[in-house]
């Protein structure tokens, strides 16, 4: 009875063991896939400029009580800012792309093509960047309650709102190619052993808002261009020949060949193996950027057969097809 007993769990651990080999073997990689720029505009090849559009020269450091306000010092910082980053995105010299600081203009001017073009004129450019208003709000301070032992530091955290709104202008013909306007935060933590004043606090960190604004103006130009993230996805293969060449092929990057092999392969007589090959149809697309026709072979890959992978990679080009 006992041999029968072992002989009887023998066979069925063999069945279950065929029947794991007969499974797909999940093959990761790794890649970096392309996020489009948020703004498409050819910017190669191009002479640009960067303005910055005050009505007058302040700085608001010598202004009591007004820290930040209309700073044209801050403003033409960003333009700075927005011209270097400009220059690192298209492997530009340093200071290839000139800034300069309007004055005394009215912002209406910059509706007019013929002012444009005058602009254009002046500083060799047939693209102009004009950061046109800067909104410096209120800093809000926020300082942490209860006491703080003695000797130790206190921590206050300070908050300063801000939109600007940039142009980009054609200088040929004087038109505008879009308008933005940009609102974000800018957030500090201050560590000190005394208890500093609202001003004192303001007037110590206006001397970090030139570093800070030079930084918001790289940060802008950024939205121009193409983001390259890794990426990890993987593949679903099994151990015969036409499977082999299909991954082969996709780790040379050869998606449009592994797709044609993948396509053969929907006809397999398993679900598993028809649903296999076409989610890897799915990520093929994906790496062709083709993301809604992914998501369609997704579909196809469950209605055969609801492997693991599937509401995941669902998720992802979802977001991917949300944000194109």
């Amino acid at each position: 009875m006992k041999t029968k007993k072992f002989f009887i769990v023998l066979i069925g651990t063999l069945a279950a063991f065929v029947i794991q080999s007969c499974g797909p073997v999940v093959e990761f990689f790794n890649i970096d896939q392309r996020i489009p720029a948020e703004f498409q505009v050819d910017l190669i090849d191009r002479n640009i400029s960067v303005f910055s559009s005050t009505d007058a020269l302040k700085d608001s450091a010598i202004v009591d009580k007004e820290y930040f306000v209309s700073d044209s010092i801050i403003m033409l910082n960003m333009a700075l800012g927005l011209a270097e980053g400009l220059e690192s995105n298209l492997k530009l010299d340093t200071g290839k792309i000139k800034v300069f600081n309007q004055t005394g203009s009215d912002r209406s001017e910059l509706d007019n093509p013929s002012y444009i073009k005058t602009l254009s004129l002046n500083s060799a450019a047939d693209l102009l960047f004009v950061i046109e208003h800067l909104d410096m709000g209120t800093m809000q301070l926020y300082k942490l309650t209860g006491e703080v032992p003695e000797g130790s530091a206190g921590i206050l955290y300070v908050s300063l709102p801000f939109k600007m709104e940039v142009g980009l202008y054609d200088g040929f013909s004087g038109l505008p190619v879009f308008r933005r306007e940009v609102a974000d935060t800018i957030y500090w933590e201050v560590i000190s052993r005394m208890d500093l004043k609202d001003e004192v606090v303001a007037s110590r960190l206006y001397s970090s808002m030139y570093d800070i604004s030079k930084k918001l103006g790289s940060s802008f130009s950024s939205r121009f261009f193409d983001e390259w993230i890794p990426v990890e996805r993987y593949l679903y293969t099994f151990n015969s020949r036409p499977w082999a060449d299909a991954f082969r092929l996709s780790q040379e990057f050869k998606w449009k060949e592994a797709l044609d092999i993948w396509m053969t392969l929907t006809e397999e007589a398993t679900p598993v193996k028809r649903a296999s090959a076409a989610f890897n149809i799915a990520v093929a697309l994906e790496m062709m950027e083709q993301y809604d026709l992914a998501f369609e072979w997704l579909n196809v890959a469950e209605s055969n057969y609801l492997l693991k992978g599937i509401p995941g990679y669902k998720s992802i080009l979802e977001k991917r097809i949300e944000k194109r």
